[in-house]
């Protein structure tokens, strides 16, 4: 298996949200950074970006430290009523197509760009580890009432075969309108998830608790409160593998 991964973008939101481009710009710079320091230039990572803001400023600061391709997509080419679901989605349908990382790998581990992920060495080593060549997809899926209000897939991250992505997923983006009820990608994600539990290829289980982190858009930071649930949840994952909470 050799895998890359796929960081998506959106720098400027057009209106949504509560910050401006110039703070969601500084936190993805913090996210390579951090991603610099912790995975240097030892994967593959594509920053696909689609509201069309420069990169430039990015670039210069981070792009020495990774092996990375930047990837800019016109706004113009997207839908953005229909929210940020069904946006990523269409962009990532864009990135198989042109991505010259995605070309040369077999997988790809997908992470909400601006939110990095504190552990992703243990992440990385966990893939790595139980993913194969034949493996199709791996997530993590929330599919209980207890501790929830809801159910979903995670779709801050999340591991596919590319071949698997282009032939299953490639396209669907059309499903998918956060302004309808049960038509968000999370709930997307887990129907998939639901129609093929227990088979070989695919995995709805992390065993590690991903930690993201948290931001005051300036610095990535994790409160001790956090630090505390995640490895509550992590202890969790281990006692009950195969629950999905």
């Amino acid at each position: 298996m050799k895998l890359c991964i796929l960081l998506t973008a959106t720098i400027y939101p057009q209106g949504i949200g509560i910050l401006n481009e110039s703070e969601r710009e500084l936190m993805y710079i913090n996210t390579l950074l951090y991603y610099a320091k912790t995975l240097g230039t030892s994967v593959h990572i594509i920053f696909a970006e689609n509201s069309g803001y420069s990169l430039e400023n990015i670039k210069d600061k981070t792009g020495n430290q990774l092996n990375i391709e930047f990837l800019s997509f016109s706004p113009n080419e997207f839908n953005i009523p229909k929210g940020k679901g069904y946006n990523e989605m269409l962009m990532m349908d864009k990135t198989m197509e042109r991505s010259s990382f995605i070309k040369e790998s077999t997988h790809f581990l997908k992470i909400t760009g601006r939110y990095p992920i504190l552990n992703i060495t243990d992440i990385l080593k966990e893939i790595r580890s139980r993913c194969s060549e034949d493996t199709r997809y791996m997530g993590d899926m929330k599919d209980t009432d207890l501790f929830l209000k809801r159910r979903y897939g995670e779709c801050r991250f999340w591991v596919c075969s590319i071949d698997y992505y282009i032939q299953t997923f490639k396209g669907h983006f059309v499903e998918i309108d956060d302004n309808e009820s049960g038509k968000c990608a999370e709930d997307f994600f887990l129907r998939h998830a639901r129609k093929h539990r227990g088979e070989k290829k695919y995995i709805f289980r992390f065993r590690k608790q991903a930690f993201f982190g948290s931001y005051d858009s300036a610095s990535i930071s994790n409160t001790f409160a956090t630090t505390v649930k995640n490895n509550f949840r992590s202890l969790l994952r281990r006692l009950f593998p195969d629950w999905w909470f």
